[in-house]
């Protein structure tokens, strides 16, 4: 089985992982790709919430209106839950935002085994040569 997931073992958690989110309430928890100025990672709430967070350079917008002109309600689409800064021990960790998305359930397609079988392969190549 080939996976298209690579993990980095480490035994020392590199920042933004521990870093929080709104106040402390949304704690990232796992590097999925990236890295700290450009990355994706996996982060939890109380209750068991799992999160998608994507990392980036502090924005010099109005988050709220950021925001508002990101969040999409509709069916498939991540809810948008929070964005704003980061907080944690790394002294850098004022110069990063985080763009917070509820994580989908099941299992992320980077975990599928490859090749992909046609008909699984055959609906994303449209959806890729639509959003293309």
């Amino acid at each position: 089985m080939t996976s298209v997931r690579v993990s980095v073992m480490s035994d020392e958690p590199v920042f933004p992982v521990g870093a929080t989110l709104d106040d402390g309430r949304i704690r990232i928890t796992e590097r999925i790709i990236g890295e700290r100025w450009r990355g994706r990672y996996r982060a939890e709430a109380g209750g068991g919430k799992r999160f998608i967070v994507t990392t980036g350079g502090r924005q010099k917008g109005d988050l709220a209106q950021v925001r508002r002109d990101l969040a999409m309600n509709a069916p498939g689409v991540a809810a948008l839950e929070h964005i704003g800064g980061l907080a944690g021990d790394d002294p850098h960790a004022h110069e990063f935002h985080g763009l917070v998305e509820v994580e989908p359930d099941g299992h992320p397609s980077s975990e599928l085994e490859l090749p992909l079988p046609p008909r699984v392969a055959r609906p994303r190549k449209r959806w890729n040569q639509t959003l293309a």
